[in-house]
């Protein structure tokens, strides 16, 4: 291969080198024409593999493009949803004007919700964020024999699904606390 180019670039050179400075267009098409039988010499077959590769593989580019453009239309859908439901969230939890949801916080709510549900985190859909304030520091999710701070606790309850089922995960305002609530109580 590294000799093709040196013979490449001789004869380039050698087409090239005989114009001598400045160069009209003819003296280029002349050494375009030297440079492209320079070539043809070296490796006669060449142009016509090249023809015959592209042809074959044409086809096959089309076919590509295609499957690509139906696989991005099916995705759509999916992708403006997920974009809709990331913007609410940072926006300040769907619409509720508080202080936007901490990323950290839902990814820790997916990861969570993941788990439970027993799918992948990327099947994992948030469906609703929203500002709540706790009632207690159980954040909603009181567990019998268990006790709590009674102080209003502001936080986030995330709404979320994937394999044909649905979880709330709730947390306090900055992440701190994030738990799965199996039996909501607030």
């Amino acid at each position: 291969m590294r000799s093709a180019f040196a013979v490449v670039g001789l004869v380039l050179l050698a087409a090239c080198g005989s114009a001598g400075g400045a160069a009209s267009g003819n003296d280029v098409a002349t050494a375009a024409a030297r440079v492209k039988a320079g070539v043809e010499a070296q490796a006669p077959g060449l142009a016509l593999t090249a023809q015959a590769a592209a042809t074959t593989v044409a086809p096959q580019i089309a076919g590509a493009a295609s499957t690509a453009q139906t696989a991005a239309t099916a995705v759509a859908p999916q992708i403006a949803g997920a974009a809709s439901t990331a913007q609410a969230a940072v926006t300040g939890a769907a619409g509720s004007g508080g202080p936007p949801v901490p990323s950290q916080v839902l990814d820790q709510a997916k990861a969570q919700a993941a788990q439970v549900l027993g799918v992948p985190p990327d099947q994992v859909v948030v469906e609703r964020v929203e500002q709540v304030q706790w009632r207690d520091s159980s954040l909603g999710c009181a567990e019998s024999g268990k006790v709590y701070a009674q102080v209003i606790t502001p936080g986030v309850r995330v709404v979320l699904s994937g394999g044909g089922k649905r979880v709330e995960v709730h947390a306090d305002a900055n992440g701190q606390r994030v738990v799965t609530c199996q039996n909501p109580s607030q």
